[in-house]
């Protein structure tokens, strides 16, 4: 695979490359399973990452709005005690059980800070603690957010880089598979040229044989001119293999051949409406189906 330095969000994400060239990232070392997998495990990983951002952003929408709510009730309670006037509000006693309550100006307010630990603070220390609980919070939701642009970028990305080295492959097969065949084709041919080549030289000794026995039955003054039969034999023997051998090297038999099973394939192809058979006495007639 090729070696790219990768950069990474500030959060410390690593950005995934995108292929513009797959013969940089295949070799014999990793070929296109091994590049595949290891796409599929960076896919993976960042979808992992996405989950737990999720689950973060949740949390922290749920959690801005409680501080939100608790630096208003600071600040009411704040302004009730500038005024030394009680606040009277509902206490929960239990789900859907409520009392009536009255708290008194106070200077000090309790927080929980976590399960099972309340402290106290004064309303101006409660108030800017809880201030800077909201910030960090905004500002970790707003991280989120952009963490989870990033990741949905990443995955596009390796999306496509895995169609790209996908669709690559599949190519590089295609041409394989028709230099395949155009080797096969190219050996047949060559085969047939070498017997057409055979053929005419064996034809050729034929006829000369003939040819000799034609004059040998002429000089002898012979009546009977016919030619002896393992002469002919061998003449017809060496026609059939040098006309086998222009039929194979012949390229033009070939394309006609080719042509004829694609027109062949066309029409069965066309021509599937199903037919209904009917049975008349004497003939059988069939009628397509409309």
């Amino acid at each position: 695979m090729s070696e790219q330095k990768l950069t990474s969000n500030p959060r410390g994400i690593p950005s995934s490359p995108f292929v513009e060239r797959v013969e940089d990232y295949v070799s014999p070392e990793e070929p296109v399973e091994v590049v595949l997998k290891k796409f599929q495990e960076a896919i993976s990983k960042y979808k992992f990452m996405e989950i737990n951002l999720l689950q973060r952003r949740k949390v922290l929408e749920e959690k801005i709005p409680e501080i939100e709510k608790t630096i208003a009730v600071v600040d009411l309670l704040t302004e009730k005690k500038e005024t030394q006037e009680p606040l009277y509000t509902d206490f929960e006693l239990n789900d859907t059980l409520y009392a009536k309550a009255k708290i008194e100006a106070s200077d000090s307010v309790y927080l929980w800070l976590g399960a099972n630990v309340m402290l106290e603070y004064t309303c101006e220390e409660a108030k800017e603690l809880l201030t800077s609980k909201l910030e960090t919070a905004k500002t970790s939701r707003k991280n989120t957010l952009e963490d989870l642009e990033f990741l949905r970028s990443q995955i596009t990305t390796m999306e496509v880089n895995t169609a790209r080295v996908y669709n690559w492959d599949v190519k590089q097969r295609r041409i394989l598979r028709e230099q395949q065949q155009a080797s096969g084709s190219m050996s047949v041919q060559q085969f047939g040229r070498a017997l057409g080549i055979l053929g005419a030289i064996f034809l050729a000794h034929s006829a000369y044989s003939t040819y000799e026995h034609l004059a040998y039955v002429k000089a002898v003054d012979e009546a009977d001119t016919s030619v002896p039969i393992e002469i002919a034999i061998e003449c017809l023997t060496s026609a059939f293999v040098a006309l086998l051998g222009v039929v194979l090297s012949a390229e033009t038999f070939r394309q006609i051949d080719m042509k004829y099973e694609i027109q062949k394939m066309t029409i069965d192809t066309i021509d599937t409406k199903p037919s209904f058979v009917t049975f008349n006495h004497r003939h059988i007639k069939t009628t397509p189906n409309k």
